[in-house]
Parts: structure tokens; C-alpha cells; sequence
């Protein structure tokens, strides 16, 4: 048989691609759940201003152990098998944050859940890349990854429609994740393998009985004869480095940058508000993450770029007028900023995570996205607890300054990169070409835009 993996890749969108996008935008809204989550709890429990900031670094801290986790076992036992380890600890995360009780056991209920939500979204994009056709691919990944702003407004909306109840908000929260988390085990078990990790690591055979498991004959005749037509140019010269310090300070612009903006704004300055916050910049970043939809037409270099030039200039203004809202956050102009941050910022963060896992080969995607995503996470610990004690201005300078270094890295990737979006194959990073494609006669270009 030709090239399972590719014959993947060239596929038309099939009725199990659907499936698939159900159930990982699922994934994606629960891990956005879990993440604001951790930000609404505050109110649940007094906490000592000292301790806030514990709370604060708690997302982090305990995403990046899932990352850790999951990379490295994604690439070893498989994606699809990697699910189940998240599942469990998804069940028994649920279950603790229904029975907490104080700081302790609420802290440690969110811990797990949080470990579970980095591992699930690291699997996540690592396997939308290699399940989903190359021309879809792009919108796939966008769009998917957008659920994770209308998670993230869930706990808020509950917390703002039941403020005066912290114990039935924690009742609501924990059943709504032991539900969507039996309703992902559901769905995902209906997904294949990813056919280029199984061929990656050798097994041509399993490869090809997930392929004609999932793939009509005809399609996978249409397919071969695409592939066969469609120029696969290798990026291999653009060092493991640079890719690894682009995506990683990319990523951490937009966890630092978001986090402070939006997330522990609240908290740290105007406690009353903090649902309000995460409702408006959930909300916002969901409709501007609708753009997705044109994520395989635009240039995703120029995509970070503009986004993340966008954020910065926001940033800029917010700091220039802070003492016009700090006294008065109610103001049109400060809720004018909120959004256009809060739109610009999630277009900046789908863009970083597109590619983040996007530039890796197939048999170390997993571990190199975690990598990615730890080291981005890593370094937002030191900013929250650095943040804690800073005055307003202070802290705005520190946000602005965020963006300049996240600016800089898609300048970075605009000289030194390459294009990634636009329909280009995700098996560009591999060490050889497929011999399904040694006859060429037409570009990605020329291709997609019969296609497309």
C-alpha cells in the first residue's frame, strides 16, 4: 500500500473528522474550564492576600507537570492510549473538587484536574496535526482550540449567576466536569490512532489497518493520486533552536500577557470584578477566535505578527491611561481597551499555538510541544509572584514589556521562519520525503486553490 500517513494527510474531510472536531473542542473547553476555574476559587475560600498568589501560580504550575507528563507518553504508547491517563485523572479530579472542603483539599482537587487539562490539551494539538486533512488542517487547529475562551467563561458565568452561594457554584463546577469528561470518553473512543505516529514508529501494518478502517477505498484512491501531484518542500535547515525559542516565547507573551490582563487583574486590584474579567475576555476572544475559519488562506507568520504587534500597542495605551480608569474601571474607555486586548490576544494565541505544534517531526511532536509549553509556562511563574506586589503602574509596564519580548519573537519568525499555515503539510519537519511523492508536478500553491 502507498504512504499511509500521507494518504491521511490528502484525504477530503470525512465523517469521522467530525467526530473528531466535537470531541477535541470539547477537550478544549474544559481545559479553558479548569483554567479559569482555579482564578473563580479564589472567592470560594477566604485566602490570606499572601496566599493569593499561590493560588495565582497554581494554573501554571500544574499545567506544566501535565505537559511533562503527557508529551514524552504521547510519543511512546500513542495518542489515542494517552487519552485514557487523562480521563482518570479528569474522574478524579471532579470528584475532590465536589468533596473539598478548605484551601487544602480545594487546592489539591484543582491540582489534579490541572494536570489532567495540561496532558489532554498537549495531546490535543499534537493529534489535530496529524488526524485532520492538510487543507483543513489550519481551520481545524483554530477553531478547536477557540472552545478554550467558552470553557474558560463557564466558571464565571456560574459563579456571577449564584454569587451569593460559593458551595453550589463548587457542586455546579465539579458535576459540569465529571459530565463533559464521560461525554469526551464517549466520543474519543470512535477516533483512530494517529496513522503518521504509527508509521513513525514502524508499524506499517497497524497504519494501514487504521487507514482502511476509517477510509473508503475511493477515498483513498483520490487521495494517492493528490499526493502524488503535491510538492512537499523540507524545512529541515531551520534549527531545532530557533523553533524552540520563537514558539516558546510566543506562547509565554500570551500566558503572562493574558494572565496579568485579565486573569489576575482581578485579584491582585479589583477583587469584585475578577468573573466579570474572565466573562468579557472569554467571550470576546471566542467571537475574534471565529477568524479560524480563515486560518488555511492567511499567512499564519503575519497572523502572530499583527496579533501580537495589536496586544502590544493595547497594552501600551492601557498603561498610558491608567490613572484615567485605575480610579474608575467602569469607564467605556477601559472596557474598550478590555476588549480589543481581549479580541487581539486570542487571535495572538491560537496563531502561537498553531505553531508551536506544527514545526515538530512526527515521532518527537508530543515531547517538543511539551517541551514548548513548559518551558512558556515556566517562565509566567516568576512574572505572577514578581506581580503580587507591584502598584498598578508598575504592573502595567511589566505587561507591556511582555509583549515587546513576544513581538520581538514573531519579528524573529517573519525573518528566520517559515510558512506553516496556507495548506502546507504538517510532514514538511520529517527527515525524508515519502516516496508517495517523488513524481511532482504542482505546487501546495497551485493545489489548494482548486481545493480550498
Amino acid at each position: 500500500m502507498d504512504d499511509a500517513a500521507l494518504i491521511s494527510e490528502e484525504s477530503g474531510w470525512q465523517r469521522f473528522h467530525t467526530l473528531i472536531f466535537m470531541a477535541f473542542a470539547v477537550g478544549a473547553s474544559l481545559e479553558g474550564f479548569i483554567y479559569a476555574l482555579s482564578y473563580v476559587a479564589t472567592s470560594w475560600v477566604t485566602v490570606p492576600r499572601i496566599l493569593t498568589a499561590v493560588m495565582v501560580i497554581w494554573p501554571p504550575l500544574w499545567l506544566l507537570a501535565g505537559y511533562g507528563v503527557s508529551g514524552p507518553m504521547a510519543d511512546a504508547i500513542g495518542r489515542k492510549k494517552t487519552f485514557f491517563v487523562t480521563f482518570t485523572l479528569y474522574m478524579i479530579g471532579g470528584l475532590s473538587l465536589i468533596a473539598s472542603y478548605d484551601y487544602i483539599t480545594l487546592l489539591f482537587a484543582i491540582s489534579v484536574l490541572l494536570v489532567a487539562a495540561g496532558a489532554d490539551i498537549n495531546m490535543l494539538t499534537t493529534t489535530l496535526n496529524e488526524l485532520m486533512p492538510r487543507i483543513y488542517r489550519g481551520r481545524s487547529l483554530f477553531l478547536t482550540l477557540n472552545f478554550v475562551n467558552l470553557g474558560g467563561i463557564a466558571p464565571s458565568v456560574i459563579a456571577i449567576m449564584l454569587r451569593s452561594s460559593p458551595q453550589t457554584q463548587k457542586l455546579f463546577v465539579g458535576a459540569a466536569a465529571l459530565l463533559v469528561t464521560s461525554t469526551l470518553l464517549v466520543t474519543r473512543l470512535k477516533a483512530p490512532e494517529s496513522i503518521m505516529w504509527l508509521q513513525q514508529k514502524g508499524s506499517d501494518k497497524k497504519a494501514a489497518d487504521e487507514l482502511s478502517k476509517y477510509y473508503s477505498a475511493n477515498t483513498v484512491s483520490e487521495a494517492v493520486t493528490k499526493a502524488r501531484s503535491t510538492e512537499y518542500g523540507m524545512q529541515s535547515k531551520i534549527g531545532t533552536g530557533i523553533r524552540i525559542a520563537v514558539s516558546s516565547l510566543s506562547n509565554w507573551a500570551f500566558t503572562a500577557g493574558f494572565s496579568l490582563g485579565i486573569l489576575v487583574l482581578g485579584p491582585y486590584f479589583f477583587s469584585s470584578m475578577t468573573n466579570d474579567f474572565i466573562f468579557v475576555g472569554g467571550g470576546i476572544g471566542f467571537l475574534a477566535g471565529l477568524s479560524g475559519l480563515f486560518a488555511d488562506k492567511i499567512s499564519r507568520r503575519y497572523m502572530l505578527l499583527a496579533s501580537t504587534a495589536l496586544v502590544m500597542m493595547v497594552s501600551a495605551v492601557m498603561l498610558l491611561t491608567v490613572g484615567t480608569w485605575s480610579s474608575n474601571p467602569a469607564l467605556i474607555l477601559f472596557w474598550a481597551l478590555i476588549i480589543i486586548f481581549s479580541a487581539a490576544i486570542n487571535i495572538q494565541y491560537l496563531s502561537a499555538s498553531a505553531l508551536s505544534s506544527e514545526i515538530w517531526p512526527t515521532h518527537k511532536r508530543g515531547t517538543l510541544t511539551a517541551v514548548n509549553n513548559i518551558v512558556a509556562l515556566g517562565g509566567v511563574i516568576p512574572v505572577l509572584f514578581f506581580t503580587q506586589s507591584l502598584g498598578l503602574v508598575q504592573y502595567m509596564m511589566v505587561e507591556t514589556g511582555i509583549w515587546v519580548v513576544g513581538l520581538s519573537a514573531a519579528v524573529i519568525w517573519v525573518i528566520y521562519g517559515t510558512e506553516t499555515g496556507q495548506g502546507r503539510s504538517v510532514r514538511m519537519w520529517e527527515r525524508s520525503k515519502s516516496s508517495a511523492t517523488e513524481e511532482v508536478s504542482v505546487s501546495h500553491q497551485e493545489l489548494d486553490e482548486n481545493t480550498l
